[in-house]
């Protein structure tokens, strides 16, 4: 079922409470600046309705996110865990970069997939694949690893560095389908890859590109979204972060398409597909960049669309919540869950 038949009548555009986001934070791209307005004289947000929405979605549905000319251009095997390889494919004729890990030793006949989405804002530093696979607490030796160097970023391991092509501002709607490409391109070139176990995660942008991706893409199973920002067709967000919401959802753009793009990379305005059988948001208390609401406002709209979701939040936790002792547990055991067979 694709993603316009799933919206039905409901639309939760005018949701009551402010979910001013700091997307500075979240991966958007641009600087911040605080200070300014980034909505332009006379721009309107008005509720979204029904049929824009469904305009949005059908757009979406109509893309090629087709991954082609895969190659790989880097392979390491050097820790004798997993062997890593760097992969580029175009897609629409642009080059685009992601790096899968496949482990060493087979448990069984093929292995679960979990795509790893990058939360960090523009593009310093550069994705950091090392850095990543240090942070996963072991957890590549039983999947296989999916990070997707998304539009306008650079990846890096051992030394070297790809960049992928693209706009770095268009940082949440495009980057769901970066990830979508990437899946793809690993579908065409790993024969030990079950995507019909596939798991999405990330952190502040990446958090909200996971819950994008479970409403566009059905081989997603399980989806858990980290301190993710769900809302941008808001005045409160473009009256708080001037540069960064311009880059992203202004420059270059009629209001209608400001208004579209801004639709597009909000998870709150669409239902998870039927395919996703778990969605896990978390969520510090007290984050100053994406405030609790937005976990709060998802966790009410997937328990409304009759999702199977679990909402825990963090007392006195912040943004980041790799430093919180119950979040490392927590996650850890959702994914070991998932790979269970």
């Amino acid at each position: 079922m694709s993603l316009l038949e799933k919206i039905g009548r409901r639309s939760l555009a005018t949701l009551a409470g402010a979910l001013v986001l700091g997307l500075s934070g979240c991966g958007g791209g641009g600087s911040s600046s605080s200070g300014a307005a980034a909505a332009p004289s006379g721009f309107e947000f008005a509720p979204a309705t029904q049929a824009q929405i469904a305009a949005v979605a059908q757009s979406i549905n109509a893309r090629d996110r087709s991954a082609r000319n895969v190659s790989v251009v880097h392979e390491d095997t050097s820790d004798g865990l997993h062997t890593l390889r760097i992969v580029r494919h175009t897609v629409n004729g642009v080059d685009h970069y992601g790096a899968i890990t496949v482990p060493t030793v087979r448990v069984g006949a093929k292995f679960p997939v979990l795509v790893e989405l990058d939360g960090w804002p523009d593009d310093t530093p550069p994705l950091d694949v090392a850095q990543v696979l240090r942070w996963q607490r072991g957890q590549p030796r039983d999947a296989i690893f999916v990070m997707p160097s998304f539009r306008g970023r650079a990846i890096q391991f051992a030394g070297r560095t790809w960049k992928s092509g693209g706009d770095v501002c268009d940082a949440f709607d495009g980057a769901a389908d970066d990830a979508m490409a990437l899946v793809s391109a690993l579908q065409s070139i790993e024969p030990l890859a079950d995507t019909s176990r596939l798991m999405v995660r990330g952190g502040s942008r990446g958090g909200g590109v996971a819950l994008l991706l479970g409403q566009r893409d059905p081989r997603v199973r399980v989806v858990q979204a980290e301190a993710a920002p769900v809302d941008f067709y808001r005045a409160d967000a473009a009256a708080a972060y001037g540069d960064t919401y311009k880059c992203q959802f202004f420059n270059g753009k009629t209001a209608e398409q400001s208004r579209q793009a801004m639709i597009a990379a909000s998870a709150l305005h669409f239902p998870m597909l039927p395919s996703v059988s778990k969605v896990y948001l978390e969520h510090g208390s007290a984050d100053p960049i994406v405030p609790v609401l937005n976990a709060t406002e998802m966790n009410k709209r997937l328990v409304a669309d009759g999702a199977n979701v679990e909402l825990t939040i963090y007392n006195g936790a912040g943004h980041s919540l790799g430093f919180t002792p119950d979040f490392l547990a927590r996650r850890d055991a959702n994914f070991y869950a998932f790979i269970k067979p």
